[in-house]
């Protein structure tokens, strides 16, 4: 009986190891990911929406030359190491006050080329390590 609990707490705990990877893979199923997953490049994928979930390591994210049109506001919410990220060329045509929250690392932001209609004064209010826009 105690060999079967045994058994039955190892597999349970097996599996959900491997579903905690796999949930932060799967961005990089799509995009092209270091091993750490630090570096994330999803340009020219022909997205229409960011993969979820980010890794909340990831230090650079690409997702420049998409079909982008909306970011959630909770999208980078936990992404608190993410230095530089790209999102030029998409069809983003609204910034949302929390859009970029978090981002206390945030160093470069890249949001040329895209059909940018509206931004909040809030946009980017707490971006204080930013230095390129």
């Amino acid at each position: 009986m105690f060999q079967q609990l045994k058994l039955t707490f190892v597999l349970i705990l097996s599996m959900s190891f491997s579903l905690e990877s796999h949930a932060t893979s799967d961005i990089c199923s799509i995009c092209s990911c270091d091993h750490s997953q630090t570096n994330i490049d999803c340009s020219s994928r022909g997205l229409t929406s960011i993969p979820q979930p980010i890794p909340p390591n990831v230090e650079y994210l690409n997702l420049a030359e998409n079909d982008i049109q909306a970011i959630n506001e909770k999208t980078f919410q936990n992404l608190s190491s993410l230095e530089t990220l790209s999102l030029s060329s998409n069809d983003i045509k609204e910034l949302k006050p929390d859009t970029f929250r978090n981002l206390s690392s945030l160093t470069s932001l890249y949001l040329s080329h895209n059909d940018i209609q509206a931004i909040n004064e809030k946009t980017f209010q707490n971006l204080s390590s930013l230095k390129t826009l």
